[in-house]
């Protein structure tokens, strides 16, 4: 029940955090700003695998507006992150038991993702 982001209307900008759990279902974290509405939708799938049922398969879901501030505060701590210019992937093997984590952006002419496993994967 996610917009992709390649459809989102060029003026908007759109940040998304998904969680893929090994054994638990996986949930995601919307914030947009679409002129001066900003919302945050919080969504979380009722079982593991994949919906088939759209909204019935879902365990949460949430709208909520977002205030100037908590806006303005995200985007600070989005610009001490770096995300912008972070590496896609850090090629490291997944494993068996832990989560994949992906964080998308969307703003004006751009459009950047980075994934990672956890936990790290030792090797030695």
């Amino acid at each position: 029940m996610e917009t992709p982001f390649s459809c989102l209307d060029e003026r908007t900008e759109a940040y998304r955090f998904l969680i893929v759990p090994s054994f638990d279902p996986p949930a995601s974290i919307r914030i947009s700003r679409d002129g001066n509405q900003k919302v945050m939708v919080v969504r979380q799938l009722s079982s593991e695998g994949l919906p088939q049922n759209g909204a019935k398969d879902l365990k949460v879901n949430v709208t909520r507006p977002l205030t100037d501030v908590e806006w303005n505060h995200f985007q600070e701590l989005l610009g001490k992150t770096s995300f912008w210019s972070m590496q896609a992937a850090d090629n490291r093997p997944a494993g068996l038991d832990g989560a994949t984590f992906l964080v998308e952006g969307h703003r004006p002419n751009d459009y950047h993702a980075v994934v990672r496993w956890s936990p790290k994967i030792r090797t030695s």
